[in-house]
C-alpha cells in the first residue's frame, strides 16, 4: 500500500516531538539528564495513591468500570470547581470539561477553532507540544517575545498585533504561571492587561496552567481566567504535576457556551475520559490529598531548583543570562551571541550530561540557537551539581571555539 499518496494534508505535516527524540538518547543509567520534564516518580506516594485508588474502586464499584459522561465524572466536576474557587476563580462544575491531559484540551481548542492558515499568537519561547500541534494542524504562528522574567508586556503584544501583516489571530495560546521552559510568571498588573487587549481585539487567551502548584515563594498566582469577566479566556488544567501524570486526567473550564461545544468535540475524539482515573483523581482532591502532598514537591523541587541554580555559578559561559524561576521544573539560560546549543549536545551526550537545545522552543526557523532548558525536577541534589561540572565543561569548550 502506497500511503504516502493517501495522507491527507495534515498527515503530511506531522512532526514528531524533537524533546522525545532527544530522551531516548540519553537513556545510559550513567548520563545525568536535564532534559526531560518529567515529575520524580520517587517522590510519588504509593501508599497514598494505592489507598485512594481502592477507596474509588470501592465506593463507586462499576461505574467506575463503565462509560462515563464526555463531560467528565460528575463528582470530579465538582471538586475541580472547588479547588479553582481555592485560588480565586469562580465558576460551577457545568464550565469544566474533564480532559485526557491538558495535550487533549489544547486539541480540541485547535480543531474547534483553526482553519489551515488561520493565525494563532503564542509566547516565544513556547512549549513544544503547543507549536508542534499549531504546525501541524496548518496555522500561522505570529511570535510573541517574553519580555523579561514576568513574560510577555502587554503593551508590545499590542505592537505585534498593529504590526502583523497575516490574518488576526484566533488564538492566544500562553502559559503565565512558571511557563516551560523559561520559568516566567506573568504578574497581575499583566494579566488584567493581557484580558482587557483579547477582549478588545476578539482573541481567545488559551490560559495553559501545568505548573502553578509547583510554587516555591507563597502561594500561585491568580490564575488570569479568575480576572477575566467578559470570556475571553479559557483555562486549561492538569493533575499530571501536582499529582501523577499517569492519571492522565486534565480539565478545561471557561465559558458555558464554549465547554458545550468542546464537549461534542471531545464526544468524537475519545467518547469519554477513563472513568476510574477520574474517580481516582475526584478523591484525590476531595480527600485533601492534594494539600497533603503539594508541601513535599513543592520543598523537593525548591531545593533542586537551587542546587541547579548555584551549582551552574561560574561554569557557564561569562555573560550568559539565566533564570531563577518562583516555581515549576526549568531553568533558561541564554549564553549570547555566538553560541549553538544544537551544535554541542552531541559533545554534552559524550560527557554524560543532557539538556534540551532552546530552538525547538521557538516557532521561527533558527531562533533560539544561542539558549537551552535545564530540568531540575528529576535529579537529586548531588548528581545536579555533578551535572552542571559536566555541562560546564562542554560548553568552556565550545567558548573557545567561539
Amino acid at each position: 500500500m502506497d500511503f504516502d499518496a493517501l495522507y491527507s494534508k495534515t498527515a503530511r505535516r506531522l512532526q514528531p516531538s524533537i524533546i522525545r527524540a532527544l530522551l531516548k538518547l540519553v537513556q545510559d543509567p550513567d548520563t545525568i539528564s536535564l532534559a526531560g520534564g518529567t515529575p520524580d516518580s520517587n517522590l510519588f506516594d504509593l501508599q497514598r495513591y494505592g489507598a485512594i485508588a481502592e477507596s474509588a474502586a470501592r465506593v463507586q464499584g462499576r461505574r467506575s468500570l463503565q462509560y462515563g459522561e464526555t463531560a467528565g465524572w460528575a463528582p470530579l466536576r465538582e471538586q475541580v470547581a472547588a479547588y479553582l474557587a481555592g485560588r480565586g476563580v469562580s465558576v460551577t462544575p457545568e464550565q469544566v470539561l474533564i480532559t485526557t491531559g491538558s495535550q487533549q484540551g489544547i486539541d480540541l481548542l485547535g480543531r474547534l477553532f483553526l482553519d489551515e492558515g488561520d493565525c494563532v499568537a503564542l509566547e516565544e519561547p513556547a512549549y513544544l507540544g503547543a507549536i508542534l500541534l499549531y504546525k501541524n494542524m496548518g496555522a500561522q504562528i505570529l511570535p510573541l517575545p517574553l519580555a523579561d522574567a514576568e513574560g510577555l508586556d502587554p503593551a508590545q503584544v499590542e505592537a505585534a498585533l498593529a504590526a502583523w501583516q497575516g490574518p488576526k489571530p484566533k488564538l492566544l495560546y500562553i502559559t503565565p504561571t512558571y511557563q516551560n521552559p523559561s520559568g516566567a510568571c506573568l504578574g497581575p498588573a499583566r494579566r488584567q492587561a493581557l484580558i482587557g487587549m483579547a477582549a478588545r481585539h476578539g482573541i481567545l487567551i488559551v490560559e495553559d496552567d501545568p505548573y502553578a502548584e509547583i510554587s516555591f515563594d507563597g502561594p500561585p498566582p491568580k490564575p488570569l481566567l479568575g480576572y477575566d469577566k467578559g470570556g475571553s479566556t479559557i483555562f486549561l488544567g492538569s493533575f499530571s504535576k501536582m499529582s501523577v501524570p499517569g492519571l492522565r486526567v486534565g480539565f478545561a473550564v471557561g465559558p458555558l457556551e464554549l465547554i458545550q461545544k468542546l464537549t461534542i468535540a471531545k464526544e468524537s475524539a475519545d467518547v469519554c475520559s477513563s472513568v476510574l482515573a477520574q474517580a481516582v483523581a475526584a478523591e484525590f482532591l476531595k480527600g485533601g490529598h492534594l494539600m497533603a502532598t503539594l508541601p513535599t514537591l513543592r520543598s523537593a523541587y525548591h531545593a533542586r531548583r537551587d542546587a541547579l541554580f548555584a551549582a551552574l555559578q561560574g561554569q557557564l559561559p561569562k555573560g550568559t543570562a539565566m533564570s531563577k524561576p518562583a516555581g515549576g521544573f526549568f531553568l533558561w539560560a541564554d549564553l549570547g551571541p555566538g553560541y549553538d546549543t544544537q551544535a554541542c549536545f552531541q559533545q554534552a551526550i559524550d560527557a554524560k550530561v543532557a539538556y534540551v537545545p532552546g530552538g525547538v522552543f521557538f516557532a521561527r526557523p533558527g531562533a533560539g540557537r544561542s539558549t537551552l532548558r535545564l530540568s531540575f525536577c528529576a535529579v537529586e541534589e548531588a548528581k545536579l551539581v555533578e551535572g552542571a561540572k559536566r555541562l560546564g565543561a562542554v560548553l568552556r569548550a565550545q567558548t573557545a571555539a567561539v
